[in-house]
């Protein structure tokens, strides 16, 4: 109760083939793109272990992102509305995503990335 779980896909776009492995990056972004405080967990899930997933040219790879929708009472402005920037495992560039989510207290929890999924594509 109080949870929302959003499945998103990466997909790629290069001629070549690709493994990801492991938790993709995230962070919270202001309306302005600036970064907010963001906490994020990996054990919330019950996925069980990382696992290579190969991402074949066009391919997709998914993962989940938890985030809470009731606030603590510590929490100073409990649920802002804020844009997501992901950054694939192993890569340095952060991907936006358009869709707009209002974690409380900035704390969030992601998936493994595995190979099969529903998805909200990444662009």
């Amino acid at each position: 109760m109080g949870q929302r779980f959003i499945t998103y896909g990466i997909r790629n776009r290069s001629a070549v083939a690709c493994t990801l492995f492991g938790f993709p990056g995230v962070h919270l972004l202001d309306a302005h793109g600036g970064v907010l405080p963001t906490v994020v967990g990996h054990g919330y899930f019950d996925t069980g272990p990382a696992t290579r997933v190969l991402l074949r040219p066009g391919g997709w790879a998914f993962f989940t992102l938890q985030e809470g929708v009731n606030p603590y009472d510590t929490d100073p402005q409990p649920c802002p509305t804020v844009t997501l920037a992901i950054t694939p495992p192993n890569q340095h560039q952060a991907l936006t995503v358009p869709e707009a989510i209002a974690p409380c207290g900035g704390r969030v929890s992601v998936s493994p990335i595995r190979s099969t999924g529903e998805l909200t594509p990444i662009r």
